[in-house]
């Protein structure tokens, strides 16, 4: 191919990459074929060569843009094995890393939310995409393993939809804060995903009571999601145990959602327990490297409240 083909070959290209920069720039309705040529190094009528209008010109920077991230996420095929908490996990940890390796993707979303009433076939046309490559393998692994009984049959038919949303949101908040606010993703992931093995997943016998409803399990240190470290706690009607490492019991206490109400023990400035007394709250604050805590799952939470009641009340610090 000659210089001159090759060069022709490669304007559309280098035309969409140049109203890319443009439309995140100043968004649709402000950007002009004028500035686009301008950046692309071309004429105005180039542009029209090659795309009969400004809508063109977008529609195509869409589909062209996206093929690589789309193409990125689907170089590794899927590989699900027997252990659905396994495939969940690294389901979620390979969508988190591709999201955090394309900020060109989240743009990408930014301009489709942005222009989604005046594109609506665009848009369309990019959900199906990722559904096709994000959500439905999701979905047939879930009927795999409700089939198999790995976890309860879901209450809605849009569960892997709802699994993705946080995803989604993250994205979300990046583009709207860029580096005006502090936002940890990864604190962010590994509370999605523990909220999501051990609620979700925490009757099929691989969650944290493992001998079943009405158990306890086995005290673990309070988590420190900047180590990677995970609260492991179900997603319902339950109880859970404070203590010091020394043994010194602290608290006990029931909860309609166990793991979302611990979320807020966490370590990350903002806890402890939005609910505590201040003494409860000050002495956790200056305990929490110390704390190992414990989960029991109940049936309801009555069940809950009755057997925290049972405990003996005396041998706390904070008693239920």
């Amino acid at each position: 191919m000659g210089i001159r083909a090759q060069r022709k070959a490669e304007r559309p290209g280098e035309i969409l990459e140049a109203a890319y920069e443009e439309f995140v720039l100043k968004g649709y309705a402000a950007t002009r074929l004028e500035d686009v040529a301008a950046r692309a190094g071309v004429t105005k009528g180039t542009i029209y060569f090659y795309f009969e209008s400004k809508e063109r010109v977008f529609e195509a920077t869409i589909d062209e843009l996206s093929k690589g991230p789309i193409a990125a996420f689907c170089e590794v095929e899927l590989a699900w094995t027997d252990d659905l908490r396994a495939d969940v996990r690294t389901y979620l940890d390979r969508l988190y890393d591709f999201m955090a390796q394309n900020p060109r993707a989240r743009e990408i979303l930014r301009l489709l939310i942005a222009e989604a009433s005046r594109f609506p076939e665009l848009v369309d046309r990019h959900f199906d995409q990722f559904s096709s490559h994000l959500i439905e393998p999701l979905r047939t692994r879930f009927a795999h393993a409700i089939a198999r009984g790995e976890m309860p049959e879901a209450s809605i038919p849009e569960l892997p939809e709802v699994v993705l949303g946080p995803v989604l949101s993250l994205n979300v908040l990046m583009l709207l804060f860029a580096n005006r606010r502090s936002l940890d993703p990864a604190r962010y992931m590994a509370t999605h995903r523990s909220l999501l093995l051990d609620g979700l997943l925490s009757r099929n016998g691989h969650g944290p009571a493992q001998s079943g409803l009405g158990a306890w399990t086995e005290w673990r240190r309070l988590p420190d999601s900047h180590r990677g470290e995970m609260l492991t706690a179900p997603m319902g009607a339950g109880l859970y145990e404070l203590r010091l490492t020394t043994g010194e019991l602290v608290l006990i206490t029931a909860s309609r959602n166990v793991a979302s109400e611990m979320i807020h023990l966490l370590p990350d400035g903002t806890g402890p327990g939005l609910g505590a007394k201040t003494s409860e709250r000050s002495f956790l604050r200056k305990h929490l490297g110390e704390l190992e805590y414990r989960v029991m799952g109940c049936a309801t939470f009555e069940d809950a409240c009755a057997r925290a009641a049972d405990a003996d009340a005396s041998r706390y610090r904070f008693p239920a």
